[in-house]
């Protein structure tokens, strides 16, 4: 588990008693927990496309994702009510956010279908 991240421990938290998971920082586990946000998912194939590399879908096996279908928006103003720093995009290339800007104005719910078509595409082109 990536190491102060107050939103992955809380998030995680209800696995260890439901569970009896137990939360490692290092050494030995079996799943590892990947803070990766809807945005930067989103930012990732973007970036992809625009630099001609294709879908850059993150995901790997031995990973859990649990804020994956969670925008950054969300994510802040739970932080923010509760007094907790905001957090930014791990993702920083300038092409690809403005495009994402671009895309709030214009299409507020794009994120959710840009995610979903690059799951799509990239099974239907691993199948062939």
């Amino acid at each position: 588990m990536p190491e102060d991240n107050f939103l992955v421990e809380l998030l995680m938290e209800p696995y260890t008693r439901k569970y009896g998971a137990k939360l490692v920082y290092e050494g030995d586990y079996d799943l590892a927990v990947n803070p990766l946000i809807l945005d930067d998912q989103v930012n990732n194939v973007f970036e992809g496309i625009f630099k001609g590399e294709g879908l850059n879908l993150t995901k790997r096996d031995g990973e859990i994702y649990p804020l994956v279908s969670v925008s950054l928006d969300w994510i802040n103003s739970f932080l923010k009510m509760d007094g907790h720093d905001l957090i930014e995009c791990e993702n920083k290339d300038e092409l690809a956010h403005s495009f994402s800007e671009f895309l709030d104005d214009v299409a507020p719910q794009y994120k959710d279908n840009v995610v979903s078509a690059s799951v799509f595409i990239s099974e239907k082109l691993n199948s062939q």
